[in-house]
C-alpha cells in the first residue's frame, strides 16, 4: 500500500496548478514509475542482503545500510528519511487544508471553514482544524504507548476504501469497454482483494462514510424545505 498510497491527495490542490489537466496526469505517471522502481529495487536488495533476517528487523533499511554502507551510513539515511517524511507531511497538510476549506465552502462542513478555498489563497482556518486533528491523533498514539500498528492498519484501510470507491466510480464514468474501462475493471478486482485483507479495520472508514451520507441527507432535506 505504501508504495503507491497518497497520490489522490494531490487532487485536493489541483486548483493551485497552472494547467492541472496536463500536469497532474504526467506527475502521477512519472511518480508511479519512479517510486515503483525504487520500491521494487529496495525489496530485491533487502531480501538479497538480509535474507530471512529482514522479517525480524524493526527497521530493515537501516540494517541494510549498516551491512553495505560505510560508517555513518545510518545517520545519512535517517536524515534523508526525515526530510522525505517532512515533505510528505507538507503535501498532506496543504491537501487536507484545501479539502477542509472546500467542504466548508460547499456546506459539507461549517461554512466558517470555507475561507481560503479559492486557488492561491491560504486556508488558515482549515489548517487550524488539521493541526487540531493531528494533535488529537498524536495524543491517542502517546496514550496507546506508541503502538503504531493499529494506526497504520486503520490509515491504510481508509485509503483502500477510497480506492475501492474510486475504481468502481471509474467503471461508471469511463467509456464502456474502452482500454481505460478494462484497466479500471482489473483495478476493481485487485482492490477487492485489499478490501478483504483490511477486514475489521474498515470500520473506521465505514463510520466516516455513514457520517458523510448523513450530512448529505440533512443538506437535501433542508434544501427541500427551503424550496417548499
Amino acid at each position: 500500500m505504501w508504495a503507491f498510497a497518497g497520490w489522490e491527495a494531490v487532487t485536493h490542490i489541483a486548483g493551485e496548478f497552472r494547467r492541472p489537466r496536463r500536469t497532474i496526469p504526467w506527475a502521477t505517471a512519472i511518480a508511479i514509475v519512479v517510486v515503483g522502481a525504487c520500491y521494487l529495487g529496495l525489496q530485491i536488495v533487502t531480501v538479497a542482503v538480509l535474507g530471512e533476517g529482514a522479517a525480524d528487523s524493526a527497521v530493515p533499511l537501516l540494517d541494510l545500510v549498516e551491512e553495505t554502507a560505510p560508517a555513518g551510513g545510518r545517520v545519512v539515511v535517517a536524515s534523508i528519511a526525515v526530510v522525505v517524511a517532512l515533505g510528505v507531511m507538507n503535501a498532506y497538510a496543504a491537501a487536507f487544508a484545501k479539502l477542509g476549506a472546500s467542504l466548508g465552502r460547499d456546506g459539507d462542513l461549517p461554512r466558517w471553514l470555507g475561507k481560503g478555498a479559492e486557488p492561491g489563497a491560504v486556508p488558515r482556518r482549515a489548517l487550524g482544524l488539521v493541526a487540531l486533528l493531528v494533535a488529537l491523533y498524536y495524543t491517542a498514539m502517546v496514550l496507546s504507548g506508541g503502538e503504531l500498528t493499529p494506526f497504520i492498519l486503520i490509515h491504510t484501510s481508509s485509503m483502500v476504501a477510497v480506492y475501492a470507491l474510486a475504481v468502481v466510480a471509474a467503471l461508471r464514468l469511463l467509456p464502456r469497454f474502452s482500454v481505460s474501462w478494462w484497466l479500471a475493471a482489473v483495478s476493481v478486482v485487485l482492490v477487492a482483494g485489499l478490501v478483504l485483507l483490511a477486514g475489521a479495520n474498515l470500520l473506521v472508514p465505514l463510520l466516516l462514510a455513514v457520517a458523510a451520507l448523513a450530512v448529505t441527507v440533512v443538506r437535501r432535506v433542508r434544501a427541500t424545505r427551503r424550496a417548499a
